[in-house]
């Protein structure tokens, strides 16, 4: 558990705003060794999360061939592209 809870972060000032995260190595010189078993758990939940997630890319290029983002990770595409008025 410590693994996951060691981390120390803080808010950046910006738009939007952004999430910093201590490096892992000032982490591995506070705990004495390397979270591995937490980066393990962090691993896994988010390839959970992108398994069960659309890929954000047209399912099909411009020129009405089909889009190799969806078909490289096996995954549902959002919405094709409306006409391009450009073609």
């Amino acid at each position: 558990m410590s693994d996951l809870t060691t981390p120390t972060w803080d808010i950046t000032t910006g738009v939007p705003p952004k999430i910093k995260v201590e490096p892992k190595d000032d982490v591995v010189a506070r705990l004495g060794r390397s979270p591995d078993r937490g980066d393990a758990v962090a691993t896994a939940m988010y390839a959970d999360h992108l398994a069960a997630s659309k890929v954000h890319a047209p399912g099909v290029q411009r020129d009405g061939r089909p889009s190799r983002a969806a078909a490289r990770y096996d995954r549902p595409t959002t919405q094709s592209l409306p006409p391009s008025k450009f073609t």
